[in-house]
C-alpha cells in the first residue's frame, strides 16, 4: 500500500518538474520555443524606424495580397 502512495507522490513530481523545466526553456527561447510554430521576432522594431503600416493590394493574375512596392511571386 505505502508503496502505490510513493510511486503516485513520485510521479507527479517528475510530472510537475517536466512541465516546469519544458516552460522555462520557452521563456528562455531555448530549441522547444523554436519548434512550436511561434514566430518572436528576433529584434525588437528600433524607434523611429520604418514601422508604418502598407495597404496591400491584390495581385491582377493571382489574387495574393502583396505590397505594392515590390512584386507577387506568381511570375505575372
Amino acid at each position: 500500500m505505502i508503496n502505490k502512495i510513493l510511486f503516485t507522490i513520485f510521479a507527479i513530481v517528475a510530472i510537475w518538474k517536466a512541465f516546469s523545466l519544458i516552460s522555462r526553456l520557452q521563456k528562455e527561447g531555448g530549441i522547444l520555443a523554436k519548434g512550436s510554430g511561434r514566430q518572436e521576432p528576433s529584434q525588437p522594431p528600433k524607434a523611429g524606424g520604418d514601422t508604418k503600416a502598407v495597404e496591400m493590394v491584390p495581385c491582377p493574375r493571382c489574387g495574393a495580397y502583396i505590397d505594392p512596392r515590390e512584386r507577387c511571386n506568381c511570375r505575372t
